[in-house]
């Protein structure tokens, strides 16, 4: 996994059109990660070291939201479920940290799993 390999991860952000990752770390060094091209186990890495950040103060909550924007056509289940888990993780943390904007972070997060939710809905029927 990525933490296992890179343990001073200090910063990370994503391109616009969420096709690359790139990490920071603490001896200077920068990481690019094309989505496209890495397996499972360093996409579930990557949401969550990106979460730990944001939980650490940093790297902001937006940045961490566009990350989780990048995995909305993940078809993984199990990528998918570290997604819904860091997003379950966001709303309980903004219910005390922002409560006025906690309905617009939960409609938020309601958004970047539908498309996942809709897609498996698909496999099913």
């Amino acid at each position: 996994m990525l933490m296992q390999k890179i343990t001073r991860l200090n910063c990370s952000s994503i391109s616009h059109d969420g096709s690359l990752v790139v990490g920071g770390f603490s001896d200077s060094s920068v990481k690019v990660w094309d989505m496209s091209k890495i397996g499972q186990p360093a996409k579930m890495c990557i949401v969550e070291d990106s979460y730990a950040l944001s939980v650490a103060c940093k790297q902001t909550l937006t940045s961490l939201l566009r990350l989780l924007n990048a995995y909305n056509d993940e078809s993984d289940y199990t990528v998918l479920s570290h997604v819904t888990s860091v997003c379950l993780s966001i709303s309980k943390i903004t219910v005390d940290a922002t409560p006025d904007m906690n309905k617009d972070i939960k409609q938020l997060l309601i958004n970047l799993l539908l498309p996942a939710a809709m897609y498996a809905n698909r496999l099913h029927i």
